[in-house]
């Protein structure tokens, strides 16, 4: 199961709440945002990704990106 190129240049997206997305199952999120131009805010507090193997470039492109919790890194 993976969310690879789920939101992929959706230059016009600029908030997402993800934050009740069930993602325990979730392997792959390779380019997830990538080329979302517009986004500044991105909450990402209870998602799971302890089976995440792959988040190559999930935030490439993504220059206005001033906000993101990143909780899910530590």
């Amino acid at each position: 199961t993976n969310l690879d190129y789920m939101f992929e240049s959706c230059e016009d997206l600029i908030n997402i709440d993800m934050s009740d997305v069930e993602t325990s199952n979730i392997t792959s999120m390779i380019y997830t945002f990538t080329g979302c131009k517009k986004m500044e805010k991105i909450n990402l507090t209870s998602l799971n990704t302890t089976s995440v193997k792959l988040m190559d470039f999930l935030f490439a492109g993504c220059n206005n990106l001033i906000d993101i919790n990143d909780s899910i890194f530590q």
